[in-house]
């Protein structure tokens, strides 16, 4: 809809006007302008353009935000405790607040907390609100003595429960048994039959700077330590092996988990059988109605088993549940005659990819083991210390460990994507630190690779372009990936690739003027803006729309407008 001539001449035009400041620094925070997400998904990206990246981590999939610790009021229904504050959204703005509602017992929560080292319920001084994302909300609990701790509670909408909280904090306490700088673990409960009435971790807290707070202040040397130190514990956490991929968790949780489970087993470590590697947590494997499905998510025992198993989950979805939709990014509908996709179209490439899945395999060894990462390095995510007199700075907590894969080191590779605008201070400090990653990160197809697995794993929802694209890139670059006289089991039509690599260059189009809109409004992504600016970025938003529809040349044109604005509440249901 905005790529059509006369709403993007006005766009195009529009940008005379000054820049929404959120999109300058969100929150004076370096890692609120990018998602991790889902999810976060893609911690680690591909080498891929901006409006690439924008397309892959815009998705509803609930990113991470920080707001700042809040008195509570007396009124359940709207105490910051409960409920988001921070930010809300330009279109299903309810929704999004109701997936981050959580109650629970304050006070018992409060007494966990201080039985968990040790203490009364007495001891404890207050419990006020430090930061809250997607899919968690953490807690500073404060003793009279001054001793200080973390809870972190999950909201509602977090997935997969409660395997996501038993292999968080099983990652957490092997990493830290390893001397790795990460918060210690007092407690956990991975369901909400507690006094506190919900699922909890209680850890450490690490006092010092969280990094993104301080990253414009830091100097040169700094940076250049941040990243020496950085690498080096990415280089320790990498090189520890692992027997299988999936995700990590401790073996006694993971028995009571399965309890009358069908599911694999978990395998246990070789060298510390108190933690063994599980079911996968990453969340497309789970998203929606994912989560009723009985399959295969780990641990899988080959790289091969690693790359088909996110197919095979979506294609068992498909099957049961899937049905023709509208592409759910708005902007990109145009494209399409605003008509709905098959489902069939995205089986039929599914099927296509698991038949190259085997020959995505990387022929380095080294780089087909299964080893563990930080799958957000965001700057917030990093605490760290700075001495007043020098120019030291130490890492001294790294949190964050939550849907933390285990996979094999070619689909684990990748600048993190906080980190991209220092691209060239990674990969030197990589290249010196941590050989076997570097070696990864210049395979010359390792891309690709990464690209075809995340587009196979990724949720329907409308739109099968993407993964199409990268099968066609496959197809013309398979000598490269498997040497000569192998045949490829796939191949396009001339006239096929055609079509779809002019659909692909329409849908750039489509993704440029979404971040057009992105800039004149002043969101990020799923229509995000800080709560002190949503009333304004709503009437740019309003406005906007209303212009848009002035230059619309006809009814049909207008309607078309209205029903798919991507700033317009719409239902999410068929896409869950």
């Amino acid at each position: 809809m905005l790529a059509r001539s006369g709403s993007a001449k006005f766009i195009s035009n529009f940008l005379a006007a000054p820049v929404w400041p959120s999109l300058h620094h969100p929150h004076r925070s370096f890692s609120q302008t990018t998602r991790p997400n889902p999810d976060h998904l893609f911690g680690y990206m591909p080498q891929l353009t901006v409006i690439e990246k924008l397309r892959l981590t815009s998705t509803r999939w609930p990113t991470r935000r920080t707001f700042a610790a809040t008195a509570h009021p007396p009124s359940p229904s709207s105490d910051p405790l409960f409920n988001y504050t921070s930010g809300l959204w330009l279109y299903n703005k309810d929704l999004r607040l109701e997936e981050r509602t959580r109650f629970f017992n304050v006070d018992e929560l409060c007494r966990l907390a201080a039985e968990s080292v040790g203490r009364r319920l007495d001891d404890v001084a207050g419990l006020k609100k430090l930061a809250g994302g997607g899919f968690n909300r953490t807690f500073l609990i404060t003793m009279h003595d001054g001793f200080q701790m973390v809870g972190r509670i999950p909201y509602p909408v977090t997935v997969p429960k409660p395997f996501a909280i038993a292999s968080e904090v099983a990652t957490m306490a092997f990493l830290r048994s390893r001397g790795l700088p990460i918060p210690e673990i007092f407690d956990y409960s991975l369901k909400p039959d507690n006094a506190a009435g919900t699922e909890y971790i209680l850890m450490a807290y690490v006092d010092g700077d969280s990094l993104d707070n301080i990253w414009h202040d830091l100097t040169e040397d700094q940076i250049d330590s941040f990243f020496r130190q950085f690498t080096e514990i990415e280089a320790r956490m990498m090189s520890i092996p692992f027997p299988a991929g999936g995700s990590l968790y401790f073996t006694e949780d993971l028995k009571t988990l399965l309890a009358g489970s069908s599911s694999e087993r978990g395998i246990p470590l070789a060298d510390d059988q108190s933690f063994c590697v599980g079911p996968d947590t990453s969340v497309p494997l789970w998203y929606g109605r994912r989560s009723e499905l009985s399959l295969g998510r780990g641990p899988y025992t080959s790289a091969e088993a690693a790359l088909e198993g996110v197919a095979k989950k979506e294609l068992a979805f498909l099957q049961k549940f899937g049905q023709p939709l509208l592409p759910f990014q708005r902007e990109r509908r145009e494209a399409y005659g605003y008509e709905k996709q098959s489902q069939w179209d995205h089986v039929e490439n599914l099927l296509r990819y698991l038949s190259i899945a085997s020959s995505l395999v990387s022929g380095n060894s080294d780089l087909c083991r299964f080893c563990i990462r930080h799958f957000d390095a965001q700057l917030g995510n990093f605490i760290v210390l700075r001495q007043p007199d020098s120019n030291d700075l130490r890492i001294i907590g790294i949190i964050d460990f939550q849907h933390t894969p285990i996979l094999p080191m070619f689909l684990l590779a990748g600048v993190p994507q906080a980190l991209q605008n220092y691209d060239d201070l990674y990969l030197r400090n990589t290249a010196k630190y941590n050989e076997p990653h570097h070696a990864a990160l210049e395979d010359p197809m390792g891309a690709l690779r990464r690209l075809l697995f995340f587009h196979a794993r990724n949720p329907w929802e409308g739109e099968t372009l993407a993964l199409k694209v990268a099968l066609i890139k496959l197809t013309e670059n398979w000598e490269t990936l498997v040497g000569e006289g192998l045949p490829c089991p796939i191949e396009f039509d001339p006239a096929d690739v055609g079509k779809t690599m002019a659909l692909h260059a329409e849908q750039k189009k489509a993704d440029m003027n979404l971040q057009v809109l992105q800039n004149l409004v002043g969101f990020v992504s799923e229509g995000w803006v800080p709560a002190e600016h949503y009333e304004e970025a709503k009437t740019r938003s309003e406005e906007l729309k209303r212009k848009v529809l002035e230059v619309a040349e006809t009814k049909k044109e207008r309607n078309e407008i209205m029903e798919n604005w991507p700033l317009d509440d719409m239902d999410e249901k068929d896409y869950m």
